[in-house]
């Protein structure tokens, strides 16, 4: 699946198909030899007070997108200078949940938070089923280590040794919001969104948990591989912006916050915080550059960045064109025809759940034990958790067993 572009990076892989890489050369091509041929159009973000942007009646994904859907809905009909994805990346406790909703509120944008445990752990918030339930009843390599175990360090090695399978399950919920949530929201309002960090950078906290020793290489080289392979799905966010905070003032956030689990924490070091930044740094930016613009804001003078100035830097920027020296910028985007459009909001459907994971049953990581379950602890869970009446018949059922 990885064209010759997508594998010129060294840290991710891009989306793209060989004939849309092989559309993109050429266009780079012809943009070199002719590069005023065609008139630069920018079309920069609007602001809008805090009130609604005027748009066309939604059309309601919730419920699916299917393909006798698509001589009556058109995406190109709802999009306007506003549509599209903005990210907020950056080590714990940096603001980035504030300045998401403060962005989404000023520029009628959607806000999504990013996923947490707790997301991952709910099997039925309308029954109030969760994992945790189970667990008494689960071997140990089954049951549940969310953060607040790990953090705490609250539990048996074995018990522990597990939570890289949690990290692994996360990102696979972090996937399945970019697919639902985000790319069928805009593609199917044409509202943008701005999501508080999300399956881009999840491979942050994978890099950091590896230098801290947590994750064993052959666990980091399957990651590696599923997130390559995933992620080649889908379509770049259009802007990253990171907050970059010093690991002093992360440290008195996270004490100012209180979470007792987090202040109090073993693993939550300055060590681990300077590696976050690092990988962040290193490896994240860097590679989110080729796609995305990135804007970024030092924290060492202030605890947030001047809101203001945050609207004028967003109302200037230019989501829609590539600077000569990033020429694939935006490319995925701005390649696209509503064919293109439609099959990836049919792709992204909430009908269209088992489609979704198929990307990760491609290759299972059977190569790293830690990330997923087998033998008598997979038909355990699976006899336990799937044939439970209250999750077996969900009207919304999407094969949980599968994400084991």
């Amino acid at each position: 699946m990885a064209s010759l572009l997508a594998r010129q990076t060294p840290f991710l892989r891009g989306s793209l198909s060989t004939s849309r890489s092989k559309q993109l050369l050429l266009g780079a091509f012809n943009k070199q030899l002719c590069p005023s041929a065609t008139p630069t159009i920018v079309a920069h973000l609007t602001s809008y007070g805090g009130q609604k942007a005027p748009r066309k009646k939604p059309f309601p994904y919730e419920k699916g997108f299917r393909y006798w859907n698509i001589p009556f809905d058109r995406v190109d009909s709802r999009w306007d200078d506003n549509s599209k994805i903005i990210v907020i990346d950056g080590n714990l406790a940096t603001g980035k949940t504030e300045l998401g909703k403060k962005i989404a509120k000023e520029f009628d944008l959607l806000y999504v938070p990013d996923v947490t445990d707790k997301d991952m752990y709910t099997l039925s918030s309308e029954l109030g089923v969760t994992l945790y339930e189970f667990d008494e009843q689960l071997p140990m390599k089954a049951r549940t280590c969310d953060f607040e175990r790990f953090y705490t360090q609250t539990g048996s090695k074995q018990h522990l040794e597990r939570f890289s399978r949690t990290q692994y399950l996360l990102f696979r919920h972090k996937l399945f919001r970019y697919a639902q949530t985000i790319t069928a929201h805009i593609l199917s309002t044409g509202q943008g969104v701005v999501m508080n960090r999300g399956m881009w950078s999840d491979m942050v906290f994978a890099y950091t948990l590896r230098a801290q020793g947590i994750m064993s290489p052959q666990a980091i080289k399957a990651y590696q591989y599923q997130y390559d392979v995933s992620v080649d799905y889908f379509w770049h966010p259009h802007l990253v912006i990171y907050l970059d905070a010093p690991v002093s003032m992360i440290r008195d956030r996270i004490k100012k916050r209180n979470v007792p689990w987090e202040v109090n924490s073993p693993i939550l070091t300055d060590e681990f915080l300077h590696n976050m930044n690092d990988v962040y740094k290193s490896k994240y930016l860097p590679y989110m550059k080729k796609w995305s613009e990135i804007l970024t804001y030092d924290l060492k003078e202030s605890p947030e960045p001047d809101f203001q100035v945050v609207v004028e830097d967003l109302e200037s920027l230019d989501l829609d064109n590539a600077p000569l020296e990033y020429e694939y910028r935006f490319s995925e985007w701005n390649i696209l025809h509503n064919r293109d459009f439609n099959d990836m909001r049919s792709f992204c459907s909430p009908h269209n759940t088992q489609k979704l994971l198929k990307i990760f049953t491609f290759h299972p990581p059977f190569e790293a034990p830690e990330l997923i379950l087998e033998g008598s602890d997979l038909i355990a869970y699976q006899e336990l958790v799937n044939e439970d009446p209250r999750i077996k018949y969900l009207p919304k059922y999407s094969g949980h067993v599968a994400s084991a």
